[in-house]
C-alpha cells in the first residue's frame, strides 16, 4: 500500500464532527484507508516528506497522522536496523536508506557552545583572581578551563571523527 502527499479536506458527508480529515491527490480518504484492511497487519508503514525523509515509523498505521506526508509500507525484513523517524533515514520510492549527513553544522552549533560556557567560567574564575578573592581551587579551576578551552579550539568541526575534550570538573 502506497499514499501520497496526504492533505486537509472537508469531506461532503462528515461522519464525526470537529475532526480533521486526510486525503491524498487520488482522493484516498486516510480513515477509509485504515478502517477498509489496506494495510497489512505484518508490515513497516512509514511516512516521508516531499524530499524523502522519513517522519514516522509504526507497525501499526493508525498510530501514523500523516498530515503533508506519503506513507508507504515495506516488509518488515526490509526495514533496517535502527530506522526511526528522527531524520536519519530516506525513502526514494523503491527502498530505504540511511541519509548522508553533514555533520559539521552540528559539530560546530556543538563547539560555539562548549566554547560559551567556557568563556563564562573563565570569566568568573578571572573575576575572582582579578580581585584577589580566589581560592587555590579557584585558580585551579581557572586554568583548567583555560586549557579546556584552548584544547576546544583546536577541535576542527569538520572532522569525520571529533573526540571532544573533557570538561572540567
Amino acid at each position: 500500500m502506497n499514499t501520497k502527499k496526504m492533505i486537509k479536506y472537508v469531506p461532503d458527508s462528515q461522519v464525526i464532527k470537529n475532526v480533521l480529515y486526510l486525503k491524498d491527490a487520488d482522493g484516498l480518504d486516510w480513515y477509509e484507508s485504515i478502517d477498509s484492511g489496506m494495510w497489512a497487519e505484518d508490515s513497516i508503514k512509514i511516512a516521508y516528506d516531499d524530499n524523502g525523509v522519513i517522519r514516522h515509523v509504526d507497525d501499526d498505521v493508525s498510530k501514523i497522522w500523516p498530515i503533508d506526508l506519503s506513507v508507504v509500507e515495506v516488509a518488515a525484513k526490509d526495514a533496517p536496523a535502527g530506522l526511526n523517524h528522527l531524520g536519519g533515514w530516506l525513502w526514494d520510492g523503491k527502498k530505504i536508506s540511511a541519509a548522508v549527513i553533514d555533520n559539521a553544522a552540528e559539530n560546530e552549533v556543538k563547539k560555539s557552545g562548549l566554547m560559551a560556557k567556557a568563556n563564562l567560567q573563565i570569566s568568573i574564575y578571572q573575576n575572582l583572581v582579578n580581585l584577589n578573592l580566589a581560592s587555590t581551587l579557584e585558580k585551579e579551576a581557572l586554568a583548567a578551563w583555560i586549557i579546556y578551552k584552548a584544547n576546544l579550539s583546536a577541535v576542527k568541526a569538520s572532522a569525520k571523527k571529533i573526540t571532544w575534550p573533557e570538561v572540567p570538573a
